[in-house]
């Protein structure tokens, strides 16, 4: 049991650092939308690659240690978990966006906090309703999760005028698929009975394939393209991490670490983050190089390093926020001993 925790640390120490380099990369241009739409030298080759499945692989995560209900639970056991999430993911939500709106001076919540709560909600009401009929438990709780599924999806592609709604982010809701993926592995006992090295092989190949289509635009089917990407990529994240024979050594100590923390680093990075337009330009001028490797390389490198000072920041302004049960708790989610 330790290893398989350990091992999923690991995995959400490597998801924590992909989106603190997918913000940092972000940071380095000025126009940074307008590039994206137009990219046709790679210079974002290192961001895409990061935000094919990094969130995707966070929710995943989130999913597996999302509690399930049972025939003896009551409405009282979801209130004490709803609860206990509320304070964990909404009240961190509030009091670090409002910071950071002040700090930075335009509107900036943590969309994944409020819509990881409201997926922690959704499932556990499902849970719930499906063990009030023991014989068909999973046949219903499966069911009535695919149909979520769907639901979120619809409501994300036509739910645009809903937007304005407080406590909604329609443009993150069809994530749920991610979630509760990882919800039903670990509660089904699935992750072990999952891994293969043939799954492992196809799981590459898809993985591949699909990113050359999209970059060459050969496939133009974005739903599937995209979620077919993400599983491919998580189902090859999990099969290497449990696969690697030593995760003793300083690397994954590392990772293991930010693992444990990664609400803390989420929430706290954003405010080490800072616009250097001086490596967009220096990215810029190199994309002819090398036929972009020199780009991809350096993207890399940059990012890493960057992301590294982001880290080190975040770790000093924890220890600031820990000893104060008030703070740790409002701005982070949790007291700590």
């Amino acid at each position: 049991m330790r290893q398989r925790i350990g091992y999923i640390d690991n995995i959400k120490g490597l998801a924590i650092l992909l989106v603190v380099m997918g913000h940092v990369i972000s940071t380095w241009f000025d126009d940074f939308a307008a590039l994206l739409d137009n990219d046709p030298d790679g210079q974002l080759l290192v961001w895409k690659l990061i935000y094919s499945f990094h969130m995707p692989l966070f929710m995943f995560c989130s999913g597996l240690f999302q509690p399930s209900m049972d025939n003896e639970s009551s409405l009282k056991d979801v209130w004490d978990v709803v609860l206990r999430r509320f304070r964990v993911l909404v009240v961190p939500y509030f009091a670090s966006g409002l910071l950071l709106w002040f700090v930075s001076g335009r509107p900036q919540f943590y969309w994944f906090l409020l819509v990881l709560f409201e997926f922690v909600v959704v499932t556990l009401l499902i849970s719930f309703a499906a063990s009030r009929f023991p014989k068909w438990n999973r046949h219903i709780e499966l069911v009535m999760l695919f149909a979520v599924c769907l639901l979120m999806r619809l409501v994300t592609k036509y739910g645009a005028a809903w937007e304005h709604l407080p406590l909604l982010d329609i443009g993150h809701l069809s994530i749920f698929r991610y979630f509760a993926a990882g919800y039903l592995v670990m509660r089904y006992d699935l992750l072990d009975k999952l891994m293969s090295k043939l799954g492992y092989a196809i799981a590459v190949v898809v993985y591949v394939l699909l990113l050359v289509a999209s970059m060459t635009g050969l496939f133009k089917i974005p739903l599937i393209q995209n979620v077919l990407m993400a599983f491919a990529a998580i189902y090859t994240v999990f099969y290497m991490f449990r696969s690697f024979p030593d995760s003793s050594s300083k690397p994954f100590k590392v990772l293991e670490f930010m693992g444990r923390h990664t609400l803390e680093i989420y929430i706290l990075h954003s405010f080490f983050l800072s616009r250097v337009p001086s490596i967009g330009r220096f990215i810029l001028e190199g994309s002819s190089v090398g036929g972009g490797r020199f780009t991809f390389v350096a993207g890399i490198v940059l990012a890493l390093a960057l992301s590294a000072v982001c880290l080190l920041l975040c770790y000093l302004a924890w220890q600031v926020l820990k000893p104060s049960d008030l703070l740790s708790q409002l701005f982070l989610g949790r007291k700590y001993k």
